[in-house]
């Protein structure tokens, strides 16, 4: 830092975001005798995370940012961060379509820089922001228009470390959607000071998120997708899912079974030992639970790898039908439905009353070809997403099962994560548009 320049400072409410040992991890790797300085500063007084802002701090502002490997370290610290907060802090995603002819980052960026409100903010480093509501920093990031909000801090239970609650907003123009994103989990640890600055609810929330986009005057629209259309996606969804996946543990059948008889035999066998064994005068039907129940104890016997790589499978799902019941069934272990009893004995009753509020769902996927199959990619090629796929007040809800702050902090990761909502917003979008 030259004279006259103001210092840079890593905020600790922000810092207090990362879990303390993988942060260690990554700054050990971009700052020379970094153990040594944190052990230094440990012993003149400092402690947890307030020895790493020091480090940190004392550090960024020793470089000479007219040197062209000082400055690539500072970006790639900053950048690092950034990042990671943006795509692996928050793990539940409300989501709108996007209309509009401006469909482009870059234009939306020259609109950006032309507005004397909003271009102080376009590729503002943490490094100069504080803890203070409203938005953070507006980034471009390949073909999406990212932008960070801050709106309050929070206090953890164990150890009382103040965060910051950030909110994510990402406009990603290829999808033609609109992305808020919470970390759902602590929305109730927001102090309620902070929570009156947009309501009580994350539904006031989402709206405070749109109002300061509206604000931005892009020439964009932003609409629900409603209830109705995301409901009946869901059923479109399991539906496939559940065909693909039948047909797989019917081929697993029919080449294990020892006599190779196929599933028309065997329900034919099941119908004449009905018939003779039980004298049922229409045993069709019967014939059929049979046949769940041979299904789901083929299913139990089968690797996972048959449902991963044929591209992934359902792991719950929650049924509505307002005049009968309402049943919830997810494995905790996140294994493959067709396990369960509770599955098969649904199945029919959401054929006739297709009703499903919620599907919980695993893919595997190509990273970098989306279109590329699974079994023609190499193991580094490919990723997975874990997600729940719901509707709430007409927003489409893409709730993501991720690891949290003990991800290593690496940019791939940041951008792996992003590659997996891209994934899914894909394969959703295509029922979505039929």
């Amino acid at each position: 830092m030259r004279d006259g320049e103001q210092a840079m400072k890593f905020e600790l409410s922000l810092l207090n975001k990362f879990d303390g040992a993988t942060l260690n991890s990554f700054l050990v790797e971009m700052i020379g005798d970094y153990n040594q300085k944190l052990l230094e500063t440990k012993q003149s007084g400092k402690v947890g995370k307030e020895s790493i802002q020091k480090v940190l701090n004392d550090f960024i502002n020793g470089l000479n940012i007219v040197d062209p490997e000082d400055l690539r370290i500072l970006e790639k610290i900053e950048n690092t961060l950034f990042l990671f907060l943006f795509y692996q802090d928050q793990d539940t995603y409300y989501h709108k379509k996007i209309i509009g002819e401006n469909l482009d980052v870059s234009l939306i960026w020259n609109l950006l820089e032309q507005d004397e409100e909003y271009n102080p903010f376009l590729d503002k480093k943490l490094y100069n922001s504080k803890n203070e509501h409203g938005i953070v920093s507006i980034r471009k990031d390949a073909d999406n228009l990212i932008i960070l909000f801050n709106y309050g801090t929070y206090t953890t239970t164990k150890r009382r470390e103040e965060k910051q609650f950030l909110v994510s907003c990402r406009l990603n123009f290829e999808a033609k959607t609109l992305s808020i994103g919470i970390k759902d989990s602590i929305f109730s640890k927001i102090s309620e000071a902070d929570k009156e600055s947009f309501g009580k609810t994350r539904y006031e929330l989402v709206q405070t998120i749109l109002k300061s986009i509206y604000g931005m005057k892009l020439g964009l629209r932003y609409e629900k997708y409603g209830e109705g259309l995301v409901e009946e996606s869901l059923y479109e969804l399991f539906l496939d899912e559940s065909k693909r996946a039948e047909e797989l543990i019917k081929q697993s059948f029919e080449s294990e079974d020892e006599e190779k008889r196929s599933v028309d035999e065997f329900k034919e066998m099941a119908k004449k030992f009905l018939e003779e064994n039980f004298v049922l005068k229409e045993p069709d039907k019967f014939v059929e639970k049979a046949l769940s129940m041979k299904y789901q104890d083929q299913a139990t016997q089968m690797p996972m790898q048959s449902f991963t790589n044929s591209g992934g499978y359902i792991f719950g799902f929650s049924f509505v039908e307002k005049q009968i019941t309402r049943s919830d069934n997810k494995s905790e272990k996140k294994k493959p439905i067709y396990e369960s009893k509770l599955y098969w004995n649904l199945k029919d009753l959401i054929d006739e009353y297709p009703n499903l509020s919620q599907l919980s769902i695993y893919w595997k996927f190509n990273k970098y070809d989306f279109g590329k199959k699974i079994i023609d990619s190499t193991e580094d090629e490919l990723s997975f997403v874990e997600l729940d796929y719901r509707s709430n007040n007409n927003d489409l809800v893409l709730h993501y099962y991720v690891k949290g702050n003990q991800s290593p902090i690496l940019e791939e990761n940041s951008l792996d994560r992003r590659r997996r909502e891209d994934y899914a917003l894909r394969k959703i979008n295509e029922y979505l548009s039929k």
